[in-house]
C-alpha cells in the first residue's frame, strides 16, 4: 500500500510539470537542425559553423540540468500508455540527444573565422581545438563535471542518466572517428583513447574518473562490430587494422604509465607537480587502492582477448618481453621470483590479469601458451607439468601474501586466485586429485 501510494504521488508529481520535458525536445531539436545525421569533418571544417561557446552552453545544459530533471519522465515513460511501445519515444529521445552532442563536439573551441579569406582550419589548429575536446569530454566524466554550478546544482557527481550519456557519446566518438577516412578523423579516434588511457593508469587519478574510464574503454573494445543508435543503425565494421592500432594505443600508455614503472611516480612527487585529479591522497605505497585495481582488472583483461587473439602483445617490446620473462620464470619453476620485488609488484599483478584475460579466448593450454612464453619453454610441455608449475607459482605468492593484511596482499590474492578461477575451466588440461586439493 505505501508503494502504491509512493507511486501515484510520484506519477502526479511527473506529470504536473512537463516544462522540462518540452525543453529538452527543443534543445535537442535544435541540435538536430545545426547538426545533420549524416555529418562529415568537411563540414565542421568549414566556416560556416554556429558559435562555439554557445553550442557548449546548450550540450551542459542539456547534460547536466535538463536530463536530471527529465529522469522520471524518460524512465516512467510507459504508464498511462497502451496501444504502442511506451519507451519508443523516450528510447529515440535519449539517441538523439547522444548523436547530436557528439556531432556538436567535433566544432567546440573552434574559432568561427580561422582568418581573413581562408575557408578551412589549419593542422595546427584543428589538433589545438580537437586536443581540448578532449579535455572537456573527460571532464564531463569527471566527480565535477561543469564548472557553471547552477547546471550541476553544486552537486559533484553527474546524475546516472547524464552519465550514461556521457558514456555513450564519447564512445561514439571514438568508433564513428575511427572508421572514417577523412582528414584527422582517425588521430581524433587514437588521440582521445590515448588521454583516457593516461588518466585511467594515472596514481593521481580519482577513482570514480577512473571507473568511468575503464567503462567506456572496455565498451570500445567490446563493441568494436556493432554500434546501433537508434531504428538509423550505424553498423561500423571496423577494420582488423584499426581494431589493433587503438589497442596498441591503450597498451603503448599501460607501458609508458606510472601503473607499469612506478618510478615515475617518485620522480613526479619530487618535481613537485601538482595535479588536481583527486579528492583524497592514496597511499604512498605504491599510489594505487584496491578500489583503483579493480577499476582496472576488466579492461586489462578485455585488452588481453584481443592481444592475444591477433598476438598483438609487441608494442615497444617491453610489454612482450616482459611477459615472455614472467612465464618463463612460472613455468621453468627455478626458484627465480624477480616479479615478487617491491618495485616490480604492480608488473606482476598486470602481466598475471593480462593472462587471466588470455585464457577466456584459448581453447588450450597450447594456444594459450604460444603469444605468451618462449618457445623453447612452452614447446614440449605437457598438461600436467603446466598445471603443476602454475600451481606451485600461485602458492608461493599467497603464502607470501597471507601473513600481512596490508592492501598490496589484497591485491596479490585477489590476481592469483582469480587467475586460478579462470584456469580451472580452460580445456585441455585435465586436473589430477592432488592438484585440486
Amino acid at each position: 500500500t505505501i508503494n502504491r501510494q509512493e507511486n501515484e504521488r510520484a506519477e502526479s508529481l511527473m506529470f504536473a510539470d512537463p516544462v522540462p520535458l518540452g525543453k529538452l525536445f527543443m534543445e535537442t531539436h535544435v541540435l538536430k537542425i545545426l547538426f545533420p545525421p549524416s555529418p562529415s569533418y568537411h563540414d565542421f571544417m568549414t566556416t560556416k559553423r554556429p558559435r562555439s561557446a554557445a553550442i557548449l552552453k546548450l550540450c551542459e545544459s542539456i547534460l547536466f540540468a535538463d536530463i536530471p530533471a527529465c529522469h522520471q519522465y524518460l524512465i516512467k515513460s510507459g504508464i498511462s500508455t497502451s496501444k504502442c511501445n511506451p519507451q519508443n519515444w523516450a528510447t529515440t529521445l535519449l539517441s538523439d540527444c547522444i548523436m547530436f552532442i557528439e556531432h556538436a563536439t567535433h566544432v567546440l573551441y573552434i574559432p568561427k573565422q580561422p582568418s581573413s579569406g581562408q575557408r578551412y582550419l589549419t593542422t595546427e589548429l584543428m589538433k589545438k581545438s580537437t586536443k581540448l575536446q578532449h579535455k572537456l569530454l573527460i571532464s564531463w566524466l569527471a566527480e565535477t563535471s561543469s564548472k557553471n554550478t547552477d547546471l550541476v546544482n553544486n552537486c559533484s557527481r553527474n546524475h546516472p542518466l547524464t552519465n550514461e550519456i556521457i558514456l555513450e557519446t564519447i564512445h561514439r566518438r571514438i568508433i564513428s572517428s575511427l572508421v572514417s577516412n577523412a582528414q584527422f578523423a582517425k588521430q581524433d579516434s587514437l588521440s582521445l583513447a590515448a588521454l583516457s588511457s593516461q588518466l585511467l593508469f594515472h596514481c593521481h587519478t580519482a577513482t570514480r574518473l577512473r571507473r568511468n574510464i575503464s567503462t567506456l574503454l572496455i565498451r570500445v573494445l567490446l563493441r568494436f562490430r556493432k554500434f546501433g543508435v537508434d531504428d538509423r543503425q550505424f553498423n561500423y565494421e571496423v577494420s582488423l587494422q584499426d581494431q589493433n592500432s587503438l589497442v596498441h594505443r591503450i597498451l603503448q600508455e599501460l607501458s609508458e604509465s606510472t601503473l607499469w614503472k612506478p618510478q615515475l611516480h617518485d620522480s613526479s612527487k619530487e618535481s613537485g607537480s601538482k595535479r588536481k585529479l583527486r579528492l583524497k591522497p592514496k597511499s604512498p605505497s605504491c599510489g594505487y587502492s584496491m578500489d583503483d585495481i579493480l577499476a582496472i582488472i576488466p579492461l586489462l583483461e578485455a585488452l588481453s582477448q584481443h592481444a592475444h587473439t591477433y598476438a598483438t602483445y609487441d608494442v615497444n617490446g617491453e610489454l612482450s618481453q616482459q611477459m615472455k620473462c614472467y612465464w618463463e620464470e612460472v613455468l621453468t619453476n627455478n626458484g627465480k621470483d624477480s616479479f615478487a620485488k617491491d618495485d616490480n609488484f604492480l608488473k606482476m599483478m598486470i602481466l598475471t590479469y593480462l593472462s587471466t584475460g588470455a585464457l577466456n579466448t584459448s581453447s588450450t593450454i597450447a594456444s594459450y601458451l604460444l603469444p605468451l612464453a618462449r618457445d623453447n619453454v612452452s614447446a614440449s610441455l605437457s598438461s600436467s607439468k603446466f598445471l603443476d608449475s602454475v600451481l606451485t607459482h600461485i602458492e608461493r605468492h599467497l603464502n607470501n601474501a597471507i601473513a600481512p593484511c596490508t592492501r598490496r596482499a589484497m591485491v596479490k590474492k585477489h590476481a592469483c586466485t582469480h587467475f586460478l578461477r579462470n584456469l580451472a575451466m580452460l580445456k585441455g588440461g585435465e586436473w589430477s586429485e592432488a592438484q585440486v586439493r
